[in-house]
């Protein structure tokens, strides 16, 4: 892998910086640690090998990882992974540094892998077992078990306490660090990012300087003019829609063509997409800081693409693309800024939050926490704790517990984008101490999910193509849906369809160069046809053939779908208002369906990020921000507000937690 970046931290306990006499960090390779030590005492059953280097590849999440290792006569002496296409960030320390250490410190494969990351982990163990049995040795000699280790409690102590190494806490920690403080973050996974990692990479914000550069369009108008005409719910609502009926009648008496957009305009489209269940003061504090904040990201390091698009979901041109793919891009900004510029920040991996601890005042003073070698901590948080968990997802009883709007079906046998580790953990935290919970019912599929992944987010849907250029069929030739609509209409759709299914198609009138146009992940479209996850043709009726739709069918929905477009017609019979002919070949078509994707509901926070009580409350010393929180997305998020959310409030709440506020 290219670029990879330098991660020293250990997986197994604490990192960068040792915190308390005796903790486990992991052994250089020219050092004598633990392993090493070990290894002398069972040298006598150590295997042997035909020194040399060989090749294995292994299957893993994303696809085929294939390694390299170099033996001496007696010792694994190199691991070297020379292609993988798992997700960056995830797969890292399994793949390119920690887990290869490990091994080679051990002399073993009976040793723990990353956390979170299992699939990757378990392809690095399995094809270095296959290259010692190419080698020549007795690879059950690998397998001496593990050592035991006798916990320890440890006590732990910084100024903020961040829970959970996510996107929003990251944020949260480069925030409490800008104000002086110093962070110790606790996450459950053996890495940072969380789901922030295996987001489709896409920011939402009013951006002048490029939105300047777009025609407005019938859609964009319709849409505004729709929003203005709703029946306000409550005052709130009512004075949003006054600034944006003020701010777009100035537009259009000033006679400027480009696309109208503001802060305003943003925060009623949040809402509204969301039908109005959001708290209006929240969704403002989002739209308010999303441009300056898409600075604040920049300026960290992240960069995005230099155009506007409509993101999957987001109704709107105002979506922004991350360069490096899906969401590692951001995580690596915030990585390098905490180590590069000698912040006091500390993290504690594969350690699971589990209870909060306050004084007598029931102030929240910090947490408890036990690792995967059941060392336990007693964290004290001198200033204060951010929650930063994320959603629950991944969470199959919370799910059923808090599926009751109505608006699914039951959702058990359904898979999941998000990564292992996010399951709910910062809700089960907030209920024993009986925080506020907001919106818990509101639940978010995403219909861009790989069948043969088990519900893992699409690597199929390619970045940078607008959704105007797809349509979607099912197994039967039929379009079913408006394919630029929101989410949950999208996904309820889906669930309709035979074997909750269907192919997503677009052709050469949006992607020109397959070589040159990737998945979100970032692997290029010609790879993709390669390994089977998109098909192409020449013509619609040969691609229609090679998935095995009915041609005819199909060729008579694209007809009329394209004869509306040449219509001049604002919408077509579903109701699609971003219209383009779509005529040219080569076509693309990749399968689609649904999985479990967001929770929108979480604990209540005030626009200060502070977690509230049943009473309304704020509790003394604990912030929250991401996923964890409710009351920001309604029943419906839109595409592209995820990232937004962890960057807005996680610098809100970090700041707070630093300042003590």
């Amino acid at each position: 892998m290219e670029n990879m970046p330098d991660i020293a931290a250990t997986s197994r306990g604490i990192t960068r910086r040792q915190l308390v006499a005796g903790a486990a960090l992991v052994a250089g390779a020219a050092g004598l640690g633990a392993g090493a030590l070990a290894r002398t005492a069972r040298a006598a059953d150590a295997p042997s090998y035909r020194a040399g280097t060989y090749e294995a590849t292994e299957a893993s999440h994303g696809g085929d990882v294939t390694v390299q290792v170099t033996f001496s006569d007696d010792a694994i002496v190199d691991i070297k992974t020379t292609a993988e296409t798992d997700t960056r960030g995830i797969c890292d320390k399994a793949l390119y540094t920690e887990l290869p250490q490990r091994i080679i410190d051990e002399q073993s494969l009976d040793v723990d892998g990353i956390t979170g990351a299992t699939f990757s982990s378990n392809a690095m163990l399995s094809a270095v077992e296959d290259c010692a049995g190419q080698a020549g040795a007795d690879t059950s000699l690998l397998h001496p078990g593990k050592q035991e280790v006798t916990p320890e409690q440890r006590q732990l102590e910084a100024d903020v306490v961040v829970i959970g190494g996510g996107g929003a806490g990251l944020a949260a920690a480069v925030a409490a660090t800008d104000a002086g403080a110093s962070v110790l973050v606790v996450e459950r996974a053996g890495f940072l990012g969380g789901n922030s990692l295996v987001n489709g990479g896409i920011y939402n914000a009013p951006n002048p300087t490029l939105q300047h550069k777009v025609e407005m369009t019938d859609s964009a108008r319709s849409a505004i003019e729709a929003a203005l005409a709703d029946e306000p719910a409550n005052d709130d609502i009512a004075d949003l829609q006054a600034d944006v009926r003020r701010e777009y009648e100035e537009y259009l008496a000033s006679g400027q063509t480009y696309l109208f957009d503001s802060a305003d305009w943003y925060a009623l489209q949040t809402l509204k997409g969301g039908d109005y269940v959001a708290n209006v003061a929240l969704v403002r504090e989002m739209a308010d800081n999303a441009y300056d904040d898409l600075q604040w990201i920049h300026d960290l390091g992240w960069e995005y693409g230099d155009k506007v698009i409509v993101g999957a979901g987001s109704l709107y041109q105002r979506t922004v693309s991350s360069v490096v793919p899906l969401g590692y891009g951001l995580i690596s900004a915030y990585e390098k800024q905490l180590e590069e510029r000698d912040r006091d920040c500390t993290y504690l991996f594969n350690t699971r939050a589990e209870h909060f601890t306050r004084d007598d005042s029931g102030a929240i003073t910090g947490v408890s926490a036990t690792d995967t070698q059941g060392n336990t901590y007693q964290i004290t948080a001198r200033k204060g704790v951010v929650l930063s968990t994320g959603g629950f997802s991944g969470n199959k009883e919370l799910i059923a517990e808090y599926n009751t709007s109505g608006k699914w079906p039951d959702l058990s046998d359904l898979g999941t984008t998000n990564v292992g580790t996010v399951t709910g953990d910062g809700i089960e935290m907030a209920k024993e101490i009986d925080a506020s919970l907001t919106d818990m019912d509101q639940i978010q599929l995403l219909y861009l999910c790989d069948p043969s992944a088990g519900g893992e987010t699409s690597r199929n849907d390619p970045k940078g193509v607008s959704g105007d250029y797809q349509l979607f069929f099912n197994k039967e030739g039929k379009r079913f849906v408006r394919e630029d609509g929101r989410r949950d209409e999208i996904s309820l759709a889906v669930l309709q369809q035979t074997d909750r299914e269907y192919w997503l198609v677009t052709c050469a009138d949006a992607i020109t160069d397959p070589d040159n146009t990737t998945d979100y992940s970032g692997t290029p479209l010609s790879d993709l046809i390669e390994r089977g996850k998109v098909f192409s043709a020449p013509t619609f009726s040969e691609l229609c053939d090679k998935i095995g739709i009915p041609a005819d069918t199909a060729q008579q929905e694209l007809d009329d779908y394209n004869a509306t477009v040449d219509s001049g017609a604002e919408q077509d019979e579903f109701g699609r208002t971003g219209l383009n002919s779509m005529t040219t070949g080569p076509w693309y078509a990749a399968l689609n369906t649904v999985s479990i994707h967001h929770t929108m509901g979480g604990v209540t926070i005030d626009t200060s990020c502070r977690v509230l009580d049943q009473s309304g409350e704020a509790f003394d010393g604990l912030g929250a921000a991401g996923e964890v929180t409710g009351g920001i997305h309604g029943s419906n998020r839109l595409g592209g507000n995820a990232i937004v959310d962890t960057v807005v409030f996680g610098r809100i709440a970090g700041t707070n937690a630093a300042l003590g506020a």
